[in-house]
């Protein structure tokens, strides 16, 4: 289960934010919203989850339903994110790298042990026989005379000023990987907060198709009673019985929707299979009040790409400064080499005797004098590094530039969803009225179905406009917080 939650999540995360704008809005006489100083959800119309649950009773199947509020679904969402899990592996291992940064001074010790067999025996007895006749005569090489047994144990260290940048790199990549994290901390945050309000949107209207068609359902019971009165033709009846049969259908298919949006939601926060999320909590959206001009000149260097691309420009200039210590500083290297030999390979192993110890320590200072070239491999990486450099500072001016043009682009989105949900809140309070009159009028037989269903349309728009900005005041508010890494309530209180 928890592989198919890793491969399906991102695929989820789509489909949510797509299914919010699939759903076909309706309305109800109460209205989903009321406005007392707030935006302020009715909870005469919250959608009872349970009721979308079907229920099994064949196989080992089954689907419970878990109340999950805003909070809980974040705080499983982090815990369970294959993108955090990943940064964390990431940070953790420039933590690593960091805390070990000083094994550059440590020498490298190597040790090889050798066997070996000569072609040839130099016979120094044989030599000196001939010389001198009276010696005895030298007995004949053995195999063990070509053999001979050696061993060396090396230690070298190699110095120069570059390596203090790539200390310093470390440092830097140390901070990066910090960043990451938090980054995809703060991500995974808003996009779950941000699911989470999409599908509440789509329960509400699911509400209100559902009063929508109970709507219907009492006009066709009502036209009925005044058919028997004589007070409308059987055409009236046929027309609200054809409108009330249609609808169900496709308030069928809502429900279908909305319960597979939340079983998707819950493999993206990381929920056990066969349970349900009832998501608790309401569009209500938090007013704020933001110079957009101010927040874009104090904050729009302050969002995670900026600071990530701000560390990746540090840890370039690291590695120009390495490569430019390379070139134009010597580098000084130490090595010791022991070496002992054991010519007869039949004396006593262990016999220090046996042995002939030969010691030798380098000390060497050296110079590349080819990257000094202009044409050098060396010196046009150097180069390469520069340019690259210059292209991150040029990518980093223009990222402000636009995070600030982000900025007063969201302040003034939120400045019109909520001048929008003052305007569509009287809207609804006129298309409530108009309806409810309408509405009266065909009971009593003075109007027609069309003028009723007009005043329907009319009361449903504006219901949807209402609750759709609401929506869009908190998807901006959190993309707002998002791109500033900074909490606006925070702000207000202490621009």
């Amino acid at each position: 289960m928890k592989t198919f939650l890793t491969k399906h999540r991102i695929l989820c995360l789509a489909g949510l934010l797509l299914g919010v704008f699939f759903i076909v809005p309706g309305f109800s006489d109460s209205g989903i919203y009321k406005y007392s100083g707030k935006f302020e959800k009715n909870k005469d119309l919250d959608v009872d989850v349970a009721s979308l649950v079907p229920e099994y009773s064949s196989g080992n199947y089954s689907e419970s339903v878990l109340d999950i509020t805003l909070e809980e679904a974040v705080e499983m969402a982090l815990s369970e994110s294959s993108q955090i899990k990943t940064a964390r592996i990431d940070s953790n291992l420039k933590t690593r790298a960091y805390d070990t940064r000083w094994n550059v001074f440590i020498p490298s010790v190597t040790f090889t042990g050798s066997g070996i067999r000569s072609s040839t025996v130099t016979d120094y007895t044989s030599m000196f026989s001939s010389l001198l006749p009276f010696l005895p005569p030298s007995p004949a090489p053995t195999e063990s005379d070509h053999w001979a047994l050696s061993a060396t144990l090396s230690a070298s260290l190699n110095l120069n000023i570059a390596l203090i940048e790539g200390i310093k790199a470390s440092r830097n990549n140390l901070h990066l990987g910090y960043i990451t994290l938090k980054q995809a901390e703060k991500q995974v945050e808003r996009d779950v907060k941000k699911l989470f309000y999409s599908i509440l949107l789509m329960q509400d209207n699911l509400s209100l198709q559902k009063e929508l068609l109970e709507n219907s359902k009492n006009r066709y019971e009502q036209a009925k009673i005044n058919y028997q009165q004589g007070r409308v033709p059987e055409l009236t009846v046929l027309q609200t019985q054809v409108t009330y049969e249609n609808m169900k259908p496709s308030v069928m298919e809502l429900e279908h929707t909305v319960r597979q949006q939340l079983r998707s939601f819950a493999l993206v926060i990381g929920m056990e299979e066969g349970v349900l999320p009832n998501l608790v909590g309401e569009i209500k959206p938090e007013f704020v009040d933001l110079d957009k001009t101010v927040l874009a000149k104090k904050y729009s260097a302050s969002s995670f790409d900026v600071i990530s691309l701000q560390k990746n420009i540090m840890l370039m200039e690291n590695s120009l400064m390495a490569a430019k210590f390379q070139m134009y500083t010597p580098s000084l290297s130490f090595s010791y080499a022991y070496t002992p030999t054991m010519s007869d390979v039949t004396a006593p192993f262990f016999d220090s005797e046996s042995w002939t110890d030969n010691g030798r320590f380098t000390a060497s200072l050296y110079f590349d004098i080819t990257g000094l070239l202009p044409f050098s491999s060396t010196y046009q990486k150097m180069l390469d590094i520069q340019a690259n450099l210059d292209k991150l500072r040029l990518n980093l001016n223009l990222l402000v530039q636009n995070n600030a043009s982000e900025i007063i682009s969201l302040v003034e989105k939120l400045e019109k969803s909520k001048s929008s949900m003052e305007v569509s809140q009287m809207s609804v309070g006129l298309a409530q009225k108009a309806y409810d009159m309408t509405l009266t009028a065909f009971q009593n037989g003075t109007t027609e179905l069309l003028d009723l269903r007009d005043s329907e349309s009319q009361l449903a728009q504006a219901r949807l406009g209402l609750a759709n900005e609401g929506f869009n005041y908190i998807s901006a508010l959190l993309d707002l917080e998002y791109l500033v890494n900074a909490d606006l309530t925070e702000i207000t209180e202490n621009p």
